[in-house]
């Protein structure tokens, strides 16, 4: 596991003394916040986990060190009446923790530096100093009661640079507002749920653009896994909550899976969809108070609704679709191929997960390309004279059928299209684009475009008929 890390920041201000509460409890007559936070959040840091304080070379002199009344420093007359707290630096305030065994992180004697943020430049060095204290793995508390007023925005898109490049987590951004204190109470606000917000609008984001849920599911997954983590009684319908959003973005990543290993049958019976539009109405109901989760939830909604809930061979061509929307190039290929075999066999009432079927209309669209008869097409028949078992025709029977459909095929441009995706494009993507003859990969996505277009208004065409 990684550190934990306390990140704070310290100003110039004189800091008044107050009490600092949250739901953990309350920490009285303090001048800096982070002793406060220290004592409220990180109760459970051990000597391997870290205390870093960032501030200026002003900063370190007013509120770090110790207060040199000789000197002339601290004598504003808006400070508290106590003369010893008031002469207190926040480093030793740390050291009368640490000795209180209050605190049991390591912190240095010395903060580190940082520039006054009068220029992009400074600010850019800023992030570089936070970056730079960070290590693999490490679990963040980040205190920004004290810093820039442009650090929030700052903090977040640092602590997501961090997600990506050194796998970190951020537990809590903490905000002691002094300013909103009554009775000298002021609240500590933990504003992680706008990062956590970040994460799941990104990780939504992921699903627009590839297709994948994975991200969406392993957030629910590590927020499922805190949940039932933490000791003591839990809220029932926090559980209610998280349990629903877990089995909901568990069943879109399997949906969405499916759609990337070209499962072909459950893609057709539609019943995934149907499982998870149930799913997510669940956790719709159990959101309704939340507009700003709703609103991603919409999201998803929108970019699913496009399959329908129920048997339909047109779920194979919306996923050919969806593949070629998220760059599923392979997938896409073959789906096609496989959607004119499922949509024929449904049209003419066999049974278009048997294997003889599917490859009986695949020797009606190869007689027809290569102008031979049915006789010469390989079909299964010619192995199952005697056939009677359900879905199967007797030979004369099933002859009379594909006669029928070649017949009806004939009429339309759809073998030539099917031909199209079976020599052009599957066999040229199978094999790797190492044959002679092999398409450029812009060739093989603009192909696949365009007969996706073709056999798209094709079946349609032939599904009226």
């Amino acid at each position: 596991m990684g550190r934990k890390v306390f990140l704070s920041f310290l100003g110039t201000n004189n800091y008044l003394a107050c009490n600092y509460e949250n739901s953990k409890g309350k920490i009285e007559n303090v001048r800096f916040v982070q002793e406060a936070i220290l004592q409220l959040e990180c109760s459970k840091f051990t000597e391997e986990d870290r205390v870093f304080v960032f501030c200026t070379a002003e900063a370190r002199k007013k509120n770090w060190v110790d207060l040199d009344e000789e000197k002339g420093l601290g004598q504003d007359p808006a400070r508290l009446a106590d003369p010893v707290l008031d002469r207190i630096g926040l480093y030793n305030r740390l050291v009368e923790l640490k000795n209180s065994g209050k605190l049991q992180a390591t912190f240095d004697q010395e903060p580190i530096f940082i520039e006054d943020g009068f220029s992009e430049e400074e600010v850019w060095k800023i992030f570089e100093a936070i970056y730079k204290v960070l290590e693999e793995g490490d679990e963040i508390y980040l205190d920004i009661t004290y810093s820039f007023r442009f650090m929030p925005m700052l903090s977040v898109i640092l602590m997501n640079y961090a997600k990506l490049l050194k796998n970190i987590t951020v537990t809590g951004i903490f905000y002691g507002a002094f300013d909103a204190r009554k009775d000298n109470i002021a609240p500590v606000w933990n504003l992680n749920s706008f990062a956590e917000l970040q994460d799941w609008t990104n990780a939504t984001n992921i699903l627009v653009k590839t297709g994948s849920a994975d991200e969406l599911n392993q957030m629910s997954s590590l927020k499922r896994k805190a949940f039932f983590s933490k000791k003591g009684s839990k809220d029932q319908d926090e559980k209610t909550k998280i349990l629903a959003q877990a089995g909901a973005t568990q069943l879109l990543s399997d949906t969405l899976l499916a759609l990337r290993t070209n499962r072909g049958l459950e893609i057709t019976k539609g019943e995934i969809f149907k499982q998870l539009n149930e799913a997510i109405q669940t956790v719709k109901n159990n959101l309704s108070s939340d507009e700003v989760l709703l609103r991603i939830l919409d999201k998803v909604v929108e970019k699913i609704s496009i399959f329908q809930p129920k048997t339909s061979w047109e779920n194979g061509l919306t996923a050919v679709k969806w593949n070629i929307e998220h760059g599923l190039i392979q997938q896409g290929v073959t789906m096609l191929q496989e959607v004119v075999l499922t949509f024929l066999c449904e049209k003419y009432n066999l049974n278009y997960t048997d294997r003889s079927c599917r490859n009986d209309i695949g020797g009606v669209l190869y007689a027809i390309n290569r102008k031979v008869s049915l006789d010469d097409a390989k079909l299964s028949i010619e192995k199952k004279v005697n056939g009677d078992e359900e879905g199967r025709y007797h030979r004369n029977d099933r002859w009379d059928l594909l006669s029928k459909i070649k017949e009806d095929v004939e009429k339309t441009e759809l073998a030539k299209q099917y031909d199209a995706v079976t020599q052009s494009l599957r066999n040229d993507i199978n094999h790797g684009g190492y044959l002679s003859s092999a398409s450029n990969q812009r060739g093989i996505v603009n192909g696949l475009k365009k007969s996706y277009t073709a056999i798209s208004n094709t079946l349609k065409e032939l599904a009226i008929i």
